[in-house]
């Protein structure tokens, strides 16, 4: 048998026949030369789905269902399909990525890429395409064959390898409990795809020489000393003594957070509308680009600022009860932040302007005059800035062929709009299902999915959810399947029940130890009921 010799190596012919496969429980042509394409169809076909219901799981065209059945496409749109047939290539690790799966066949024969590239006679950049479980099915096709591994298709047996058997085995998340920046430092450079992250927003009163002084330290390379500065949360120190909320990350974490992403990968991070412009700067100063900001519209905030009226008129009633000369005035209880909030509620003087005026006769005139005059609008938006890490050599396509991230998938995050339309994602997101169906809706959290999947007992007590519908979408504009997901601010999860969802790794770092146990039960059981495509509804 003559030999090839390429880059000094000498390689021989495989020759492989392709055999019938008597593991599964459907009829397969056994005939050597059949296509990819019918073996795809006979899959379909034992598990009982039509090219209809298969491009509705997986959010594929029927057009591209139907070539993949004709042997032609792409390998990350067989990878989705296979994933709902629950099959997988023969010879591939169950539970293994497959362009990881490609790396490890190229590293098991000693080839470096431009080897592999060249006994395979594809280009080095589709063999780096196809390590990233893209490119094109003809690709994959002459670089398996060149491996000598048939380009075969099996399932996966459904009573012993189940998605739930699978999910337990090797699981796809970690949940740390620690400081974020210590956490991350133990991760290797570039490790990381996306980073999703909703971190304590600082609401509190920001006067211009304290936001000088926060700057000068940044600017000087150093953490500003929030515990001996004269801010404080407004929670902290008006009624909820607690201290998740007192102060901003800053430019130290961002920095290892974009230390530990890939070039181009992106950061969302969650901000209030008062404080994302320092939250911004601080992203900056820790090596990101901030790109843009997406508005997530809401309609349900509370009224937060200051009712002058009422201050004001409040006084003389509080004067007569230190006085006396009234007893047993008890405070009303309200909510805070949120009415579906749980949180310990915020006790108060919170009397109608009628009762007060029935007190104190006086106060009339006080809101013939006041009324009406707030210290702040009432909130509906907030905001989430989009920030990347630096290109590597600041070419888009070279990074995306390299990397995998840095653009926005915009066709995995289409809208269909209710003229039938498919439309790009913008940068608004509405709760607001009928006056903004132009935009992507992400309904607020319910109390239905906050406790969803928790063991029996358990409570999500967590402040500030953000919707996983919300989270699913911005891991589908900036990862693909596979991708490793940050979130150094995790809280109970969320980020992670949304990252198993889209079958994205997740690593999330928390530093209360109550909610990292909720974090590890909540996302361990979105793992084990949903396989992240028939899931029922969360609204």
């Amino acid at each position: 048998m003559r030999g090839v010799k390429v880059y000094g190596v000498t390689f021989y012919p495989v020759y492989v026949i392709l055999s019938p496969i008597r593991s599964m429980n459907f009829p397969f042509p056994s005939d050597a030369t059949v296509s990819l394409g019918s073996q795809l169809r006979s899959i379909r076909h034992a598990q009982r789905f039509t090219q209809r219901r298969v491009a509705q799981v997986t959010g594929l065209d029927l057009d591209t269902v139907a070539g993949l059945e004709a042997g032609k496409g792409t390998v990350g749109s067989l990878v989705r399909v296979l994933d709902t047939l629950n099959g997988r290539i023969a010879g591939q690790p169950e539970g293994a990525v497959l362009g990881e799966w490609l790396r490890e066949l190229r590293h098991a024969r000693g080839l470096s890429l431009q080897q592999a590239a060249a006994i395979a006679k594809i280009s080095k950049p589709t063999a780096i395409k196809l390590e990233r479980s893209t490119g094109q099915i003809a690709s994959l096709f002459a670089l398996l064959t060149a491996y000598g591994q048939p380009l075969r298709l099996v399932t996966i047996n459904r009573e012993a390898n189940s998605w739930h058997s699978i999910v337990r085995a090797q699981p796809t998340f970690t949940v740390h409990h620690g400081d974020a920046i210590a956490v991350l430092r133990q991760f290797e450079s570039e490790h990381f795809d996306a980073c999703v992250t909703d971190p304590p927003y600082a609401l509190g009163d920001f006067t211009p020489k304290l936001v000088t002084e926060i700057v000068q330290a940044w600017a000087e390379g150093r953490d500003f000393d929030f515990a001996n500065s004269a801010f404080r949360s407004y929670l902290q120190q008006d009624w909820y003594q607690d201290h998740w909320d007192d102060a901003l990350p800053q430019p130290s974490l961002w920095r290892e957070v974009c230390r530990s992403l890939k070039p181009g990968g992106h950061a969302f991070v969650f901000a209030a509308p008062r404080t994302a412009d320092l939250v911004a700067l601080s992203l900056r100063l820790g090596g990101f680009e901030v790109r843009d900001q997406i508005a997530r519209i809401f309609k349900t905030g509370l009224r937060l600022g200051m009712d002058v009226a009422k201050v004001l008129a409040k006084r003389p009633v509080m004067a007569r009860k230190r006085s006396g000369q009234i007893v047993g005035l008890l405070a009303e209880r309200r909510r805070f932040p949120t009415p579906g909030g749980r949180v310990p509620p915020r006790a108060g003087l919170a009397l109608t302007p009628e009762k007060i005026m029935e007190i104190a006769p006086e106060t009339a005139p006080i809101f013939e005059r006041f009324s009406g005059i707030r210290g702040s609008l009432k909130p509906a938006h907030d905001v989430i800035i989009v920030a990347r890490k630096p290109l590597r050599r600041g070419n888009l396509a070279d990074n995306v062929l390299e990397y995998g991230v840095g653009g926005m998938d915009v066709r995995a995050t289409y809208l269909k709009a209710q003229d039938g339309q498919s439309r790009l994602p913008m940068n608004v997101i509405g709760e607001l299902s009928e006056e903004f169906h132009p935009y992507f809706y992400a309904p607020r959290v319910s109390v239905r999915e906050r406790d969803r999947y928790l063991p029996a007992g358990m409570k999500n007590t967590h402040p500030t959810l953000k919707p996983i519908e919300l989270l699913r979408w911005l891991l589908r504009l900036s990862t693909q399947s596979g991708a490793a997901i940050l979130d150094p601010f995790c809280g109970s999860g969320s980020t992670g029940c949304a990252a198993i969802m889209e079958e994205r790794k997740f690593i999330g770092i928390e530093r209360e130890a109550e909610y990292v146990e909720v974090a590890r039960a909540r996302v361990a059981g979105w793992a084990t009921h949903s396989n992240g495509r028939d899931s029922e509804p969360l609204r």
